[in-house]
């Protein structure tokens, strides 16, 4: 009975430091919210679907359009979940993010990477890894961008 009750009261301590260093991470991005933030989606470091990032936008016959399309989807997503905050191409924006993918695989439905905010003096404020798979039918990009979308959708909440 000492042990359960030992392991209870360790756990009830231990716990709120892990979700503390969570809240920090998010608590970052409270002096972005109302504010209309530059965007970047950089795939230049990507390995996608087992190709270099340089040889798989060689591949593609009309990849800046399909960039231009998953850039557009993922601002129309993180806008519609956002409070207050807005994301798009406000270049002269003090805040901008910065989506980069770093990992895509299974078909494209799958992505690993990173999500950062950086400031006008270059300094990251924010910075976090995330994993997201969505899509099942369609072309790489489209899957990319189903993926890309689920994620904006929960990153635009935080805003």
């Amino acid at each position: 009975m000492k042990r359960i009750v030992l392991s209870i009261l360790l756990i009830t301590a231990v716990l709120p430091l892990f979700a503390q260093k969570n809240l920090d991470s998010w608590r970052r991005l409270d002096p972005l919210r109302g504010q209309e933030i530059n965007f970047g989606l950089d795939f230049s470091n990507a390995q996608i679907v087992g190709l270099k990032a340089d040889d798989f936008i060689a591949s593609r016959e009309d990849w800046k359009n399909e960039h231009k399309e998953l850039w557009c989807r993922v601002v129309n997503a993180f806008n519609a979940y956002a409070f207050k905050s807005r994301i798009g191409g406000y270049r002269e924006s003090e805040y901008t993010l910065l989506i980069q993918p770093v990992n895509v695989y299974d078909g494209g439905s799958t992505i690993d990477g990173w999500a950062q905010v950086v400031n006008s003096s270059g300094e990251v404020i924010f910075c976090r890894s995330f994993h997201v798979s969505e899509g099942r039918v369609g072309s790489v990009t489209n899957l990319m961008g189903d993926a890309l979308v689920k994620y904006a959708e929960k990153l635009g909440r935080k805003f």
